[in-house]
């Protein structure tokens, strides 16, 4: 009996929304998702990371740290249900899953920081997991991804994995 509604927040406003969300939502919310990829937050330090710039992971690590710090915010300051997103492996020319260096290369810079990740969303009380990386894995990294998606919408996933995700989170 209840007819839920959806409002999309602005893209890669993560940052904003976890400060503001009624101005993100345009008024009150009872739940908050908040879904995230690596390539959106930290492309600068994905670039530097694969081109040789050992600094650029410690750098990524900075900027998680300050999501999650926003997070944190977001989560004392609002009283319904906050839901973040676990990124999924980063898509796009980079992204290579069968690549020979894959395992220390974008692999590993993933693993890092999506544990990272997870370890200090963890410790926040009141925050649940979509783990998008599952869903993604679940669903296929190649059938995932739709590149039409990305150019008309910014969003990169497959239907398939849109209905996956939406599922798990309903």
């Amino acid at each position: 009996g209840i007819a839920p509604a959806f409002t999309v927040g602005p893209y890669n406003q993560l940052f904003q929304t976890c400060l503001d969300p009624e101005a993100s939502f345009h008024g009150p919310s009872d739940v908050i998702v908040l879904l995230w990829r690596l390539e959106d937050l930290l492309a600068e330090e994905i670039a530097g990371f694969l081109g040789g710039d050992a600094a650029g992971l410690q750098r990524a690590r900075g900027k998680l740290d300050a999501l999650v710090g926003a997070v944190a915010q977001l989560r004392a300051g609002f009283k319904g249900m906050v839901v973040v997103g676990v990124p999924p492996y980063p898509t796009g020319p980079a992204a290579n899953l069968l690549a020979l260096d894959n395992a220390g290369g974008l692999g590993g810079f993933h693993r890092t920081l999506a544990g990272q990740f997870v370890d200090a969303i963890g410790c926040i009380d009141g925050v649940y997991l979509a783990d998008l990386y599952a869903v993604q894995r679940r669903v296929g990294l190649a059938a995932s991804h739709d590149p039409r998606h990305w150019y008309l919408y910014r969003q990169p996933f497959s239907d398939g994995f849109l209905n996956t995700l939406g599922r798990q989170l309903g």
